[in-house]
């Protein structure tokens, strides 16, 4: 017969068992309940991150590039959008000073207050994209180098135009090259004709594939791996001075990294690259943006519509 000693010890023991067990569960409560108010307070710092990158790449849509070359010559904001280092503005009060200067109104700023704890960051660069920068090209969309009569020189001066497929093994890329001449405001008073020579279809593919994984883009498509380089001639062709080379993609998305065979033997074909960074009580994001320094037709411009008659008139 067990002693009343015996029994207590025994109800000493369940009670030890059942609060070890409920202190494991209730410290396995709280960690999950921490973990996910974490993951909510860094969700909701991201998406401010987010949004105020992305209010800033929307504030500056329409201002010209020469507004923004303008304000990164002046010493409160950089050495310059052509230097190596950029425009380069940290912190909130200097970017909203940054955005006025280049005309940005006050109210376009105002989402900007979303990072404003003193464990937050932001940052703004602006400079021309090097030729170690990638710009994707949207499938049918274009990247043009407009010369709009600039002489290279030297006059053997090439575009040397580094490509890879993205999303896909296998993307074409086709190249087509105008030529002008009889300039007048820079706008050229003639073209050439249309030639067969003046048009370069590619097929890119990426490694361990080749062409025949898209049979569309074969027989007079010209084959480049991945990585390679195509050399683009920038000299005059029958009397006509290079205004523009267009390089479209067709049916992917090709990146594309540029760069000259002789620096500065064309000037102004550079793109310019904005990139915002902003850190939200530690949640970090970036937006990065490229525009042209030079505008340049809608890809509704590559396409010929063919009549039969050589000339556009109704049916």
């Amino acid at each position: 017969m067990k002693t009343a000693v015996g029994y207590k010890a025994q109800a000493l023991a369940i009670v030890m068992i059942v609060l070890v067990i409920s202190i494991v569960m209730g410290m396995a409560m709280l960690s999950r309940v921490l973990r996910d108010n974490f993951r909510v307070v860094n969700e909701k710092s991201s998406a401010e991150a987010l949004e105020t990158a992305d209010s800033i790449i929307d504030s500056v849509k329409g201002t010209s590039v020469s507004a923004l070359k303008a304000s990164c010559a002046k010493p409160e904001f950089g050495t310059g959008i052509d230097q190596a280092d950029g425009c380069k503005i940290q912190g909130v009060e200097n970017v909203v000073s940054f955005l006025s200067d280049v005309g940005v109104g006050a109210d376009s700023s105002t989402s900007l207050s979303n990072c404003q704890d003193e464990t937050s960051t932001l940052e703004l660069t602006t400079k021309l994209a090097s030729e170690q920068d990638d710009l994707e090209i949207r499938p049918d969309s274009v990247r043009s180098f407009v010369l709009r009569g600039q002489t290279p020189n030297p006059g053997s001066c090439s575009l040397l135009l580094t490509v890879e497929p993205r999303g896909t093994a296998v993307g074409g890329l086709m190249i087509s090259r105008v030529y002008g001449r009889n300039y007048t405001g820079g706008i050229a008073g003639e073209y050439k004709p249309y030639a067969y020579g003046d048009i370069l279809p590619y097929c890119i593919f990426a490694g361990g594939s080749d062409c025949s994984g898209n049979p569309s883009l074969s027989d007079s498509w010209t084959p480049v791996a991945a990585g390679s380089q195509i050399t683009v001639p920038l000299g005059a062709s029958g009397g006509y001075s290079l205004d523009e080379v267009r390089v479209r993609s067709v049916n992917s998305i090709i990146s594309l990294r540029a760069s000259l065979s002789n620096a500065n033997c064309i000037t102004d074909w550079e793109m310019v690259k904005m990139t915002v960074g902003a850190n939200c009580t530690g949640s970090y994001r970036a937006k990065e943006v490229q525009v042209p320094q030079q505008e340049w037709a809608l890809p509704i411009f590559d396409y010929v519509l063919y009549n039969g008659t050589g000339t556009l008139q109704p049916q």
